[in-house]
């Protein structure tokens, strides 16, 4: 990665281009024609200002210093106006070129998010894959491991007859299996075995 923080492998971004717009195409004739024709107050006043130039450095050959002094004066207001008027054709049609050049990068920042969305679903899927290889070469490992973390079956011991499913002689419950408790009919039987 370079210290600009874009990865110098990545292809160049793609910059979409206004059919409509001839800046990138056009040659220096055609460029100052549509210059002139956007904003013709710059190069009338580029004229103007040239051409008080021209009369205050006639007007000092002839020697005329009073005449000099005043398109000297003319000079300096032409070339005032001039300069507005470019800041004015600036403003005006930067403010179109700004919109445009918004458009411009904004469509360069999705392409941007674009690619790095990309990038990133490329990598967790690569992620992904990594993951569910390593899950595979575990399972084999895991399965030994858990057969014998449960040990040997477990050993019943042997059911007395006491212990047994209760009888219909006993008239019993599961209670009684586990001498919790006694129905009444056989405490009255066996209250009367012990008076005989």
């Amino acid at each position: 990665m370079s210290s600009a923080g874009t990865d110098s492998n990545d292809a160049p971004i793609h910059v979409p281009i206004h059919p409509d717009s001839q800046r990138w195409s056009e040659g220096y004739r055609e460029k100052a024609i549509r210059k002139t024709m956007e904003n013709p107050w710059v190069p009338l006043g580029t004229l103007i200002t040239a051409g008080a130039l021209t009369m205050s450095a006639i007007r000092l050959r002839q020697g005329n210093s009073r005449s000099f002094q005043i398109w000297l004066r003319y000079r300096v207001a032409f070339q005032a106006l001039t300069i507005f008027a470019v800041l004015g054709g600036l403003y005006k049609y930067g403010q179109a070129n700004l919109e445009e050049n918004q458009k411009i990068l904004e469509q360069i920042n999705q392409q941007r998010a674009e690619k790095q969305s990309k990038k990133e679903r490329a990598e967790l899927e690569q992620r992904i894959a990594d993951a569910a290889k390593v899950h595979e070469e575990e399972q084999p490992l895991k399965k030994p491991r858990s057969e014998a973390s449960r040990g040997p079956p477990a050993i019943s011991s042997p059911i007395t007859a006491s212990q047994s499913a209760p009888s219909a002689k006993t008239g019993g419950s599961w209670w009684n299996v586990f001498g919790w408790g006694r129905s009444s009919n056989n405490s009255d039987s066996d209250s009367l075995k012990k008076d005989k």
